[in-house]
């Protein structure tokens, strides 16, 4: 998320090449994200140690949780935001980078050493998850907003001649259309293993398609030979094709046709879809299947 918004900055001439490298990687921001988070778990584990102390795994109250958790994702936005000069009206332009906060990170952890010597420590996961579950989806869908609103104002600002934001549209669109297909194979085949194995297998095997599905979309986003396609040049004709990856998964490059991708570069199921024209999610979906069967199949016996 930090990288496509850059790359959508930088496409409108919003920022310069050297201002994306000073203070705006997000390894920079990465550093002071763990170390944050470090804090705030510190935080969280303080509030269940007390109430350890005093008797038993008890959850906090819900303000305290609510108040450590709103303070942390504040902050962390906060510092992922980057000033491009000023309006019309004299104030600040200010644009959020909607980075993964990973509020799951600040939820989840498991407690420190202190909590793990308690006598009834699974009893106090179970607590925690219980207490934590409300603040999950929320704050993630913040997260979502806050890009999605960021991505908004990018593309009502563009000029739709703009062919190099147009070519950073066409990421996004490549980007959905393989997070599209690793979502449906992850659902697909976790419903699949849910229906047929049970207990401690079932969850380890789920664990494995989800990996799977996180090499299905390497293979569709991340290695894609993105120069030997090509796409329209417009930003409105970019954006009709990200919407189409996005909700439908279709394929949203125009395709080099037979001869043209050579051997090795891509699993040999999507380089016959590239030959072959494919478009249709239907037409990708047995291709990008057989990727994460074949990467189970390797990692599970």
């Amino acid at each position: 998320m930090w990288d496509i918004q850059l790359d959508a900055l930088l496409a409108r001439g919003a920022i310069a090449p050297d201002d994306a490298e000073d203070g705006m990687s997000f390894d920079r921001y990465d550093i002071y994200r763990e170390a944050y988070l470090d804090a705030v778990h510190d935080t969280l584990d303080v509030l269940w140690k007390d109430d350890h102390e005093r008797g038993g795994w008890k959850r906090p109250e819900d303000a305290k949780i609510h108040d450590v958790i709103g303070k942390a994702v504040a902050r962390l936005l906060e510092r992922s935001t980057f000033k491009l000069g000023q309006g019309k009206d004299g104030k600040a332009t200010v644009f959020h980078f909607a980075v993964p906060v990973f509020v799951s990170d600040i939820l989840n952890h498991d407690g420190g050493p202190g909590l793990k010597d308690g006598d009834d420590y699974r009893g106090f996961l179970e607590a925690k998850k219980t207490a934590y579950a409300p603040y999950m989806s929320n704050n993630l869908e913040e997260c979502s907003q806050a890009l999605a609103d960021t991505m908004i104002g990018f593309l009502r600002q563009a000029d739709d001649g703009n062919t190099e934001f147009a070519r950073c549209v066409m990421d996004w669109a490549l980007a959905a259309f393989a997070m599209w297909h690793a979502g449906q194979y992850e659902y697909s085949r976790g419903k699949w293993v849910a229906a047929r194995l049970a207990g401690q297998q079932r969850d380890a095997t789920i664990d494995m398609v989800s990996e799977a599905a996180g090499e299905i979309f390497i293979n569709g986003y991340a290695v894609f030979p993105v120069g030997l396609l090509s796409g329209p040049d417009t930003v409105s004709a970019a954006l009709d094709r990200f919407m189409a990856a996005y909700s439908t998964g279709e394929f949203p490059f125009d395709t080099p046709g037979k001869g043209h991708v050579p051997h090795g570069v891509l699993p040999e199921e999507m380089r016959g879809c590239l030959e072959r024209g494919a478009r249709s999610s239907r037409a990708w979906q047995p291709a990008f299947a057989a990727v994460g069967d074949r990467w189970m199949a390797e990692h599970t016996g």
